[in-house]
């Protein structure tokens, strides 16, 4: 029965030939479908998901390079985010760019031909207002890391649907030790909101659990574990109409204190500048340390990629700087007396 001449495929009407058959003589046909095109590539499905199972199917690249991509959707879970798993290649790192319209591109770059792995998906849809990548670092918590795609600062929405009605979840940053980007009770699903795709890795959990503990709506509870700090940035120190002028009144009292006082300026500029910094994180606590954390891990990483000499050099260079500025703006007044003498 196999072969192309034993069967007619028009639209989603399927046509087969059963060929001469006896009466009461039992038949059986099966149909290996699949919902998925392959683009500068091709797979072959070793083990297709059965109708009305969650995602679980295995393939093989017949053909594959770097520019390969499986494009996804169509199916009840299609707007989940897909992952790959059990890949028969080491270090694999794939990632799945979700569009704007849910459509998704599966890449998986240092497959080779000849590869097997098995596509399933994470009960997470990722809805962004261009495209960004998702990889799926943990499914059953599940954590997975965001970033940008063809764009970059785009907002996006979360959406989780392991949950239980009533519950609380939180989207959690690993990336930023447990900062809560977003919070929401669930009414089947739940949606949370993160104003920006800089890249990281988010987790969803319970408000009474922290990420790395049992997720997932039928899941158990944190185990005492304490809930997650919230810390949101937002609120009136979002608006520069305030933080504006905020700033603008301190630095102007540190110059009037230092024209009315002995204190030099390089003294009084530097105090209000952390009596700024302290007002704000107080406001809204995480809105300046949230920054300086993430300020630290990318200085920290490009300091990795320089030479020891170099980050000398422009230590020395720096001090010299700081050197000479307190010397200007300490230095003793000098009074030039001119005496004359008298007829």
């Amino acid at each position: 029965m196999d072969g192309d001449a034993n069967y007619e495929l028009d639209g989603t009407t399927l046509t087969v030939n059963l060929g001469s058959v006896d009466a009461g003589e039992t038949t059986h046909v099966r149909v290996n479908g699949s919902r998925v095109r392959v683009e500068n590539g091709s797979i072959t499905v070793t083990s297709p998901t059965l109708a009305g199972n969650s995602l679980d199917t295995e393939f093989r690249m017949d053909s594959w390079s770097e520019s390969s991509y499986i494009a996804v959707g169509g199916s009840a879970s299609g707007e989940f985010v897909h992952h790959l798993m059990s890949e028969s290649w080491t270090s694999p790192s794939e990632s799945v760019v979700v569009e704007a319209g849910g459509k998704q591109r599966i890449y998986a770059p240092k497959a080779p031909e000849g590869g097997t792995a098995r596509a399933r998906t994470i009960p997470v849809e990722v809805q962004p207002e261009n495209d960004v990548r998702v990889s799926v670092t943990d499914p059953t918590q599940p954590s997975f890391e965001v970033g940008p795609a063809s764009t970059s600062g785009d907002a996006y929405d979360v959406v989780y649907h392991d949950t239980v009605t009533g519950d609380t979840y939180r989207l959690v940053s690993e990336t930023r030790d447990g900062y809560v980007i977003d919070e929401a009770t669930a009414s089947s699903p739940v949606t949370f909101t993160d104003p920006e795709d800089d890249t990281e890795l988010l987790s969803v959990v319970k408000a009474n659990e922290t990420a790395g503990s049992a997720g997932g709506g039928g899941g158990g509870g944190g185990g005492g574990a304490a809930p997650a700090e919230v810390r949101r940035a937002g609120g009136l120190t979002s608006s520069p109409l305030v933080v504006g002028p905020l700033g603008v009144a301190l630095v102007l009292g540190a110059f009037i204190v230092s024209r009315r006082t002995r204190i030099p300026i390089w003294a009084t500029a530097p105090a209000s500048g952390i009596a700024f910094v302290v007002v704000l994180e107080t406001l809204a606590p995480g809105t300046v340390s949230g920054v300086v954390r993430r300020l630290g891990v990318e200085v920290a990483s490009g300091i990795g990629q320089v030479s020891s000499a170099l980050v000398l050099a422009g230590g020395a260079v720096a001090l010299w700087g700081v050197y000479r500025l307190v010397k200007r703006f300490t230095r003793k007044d000098q009074v030039a007396l001119t005496l004359r003498r008298g007829s």
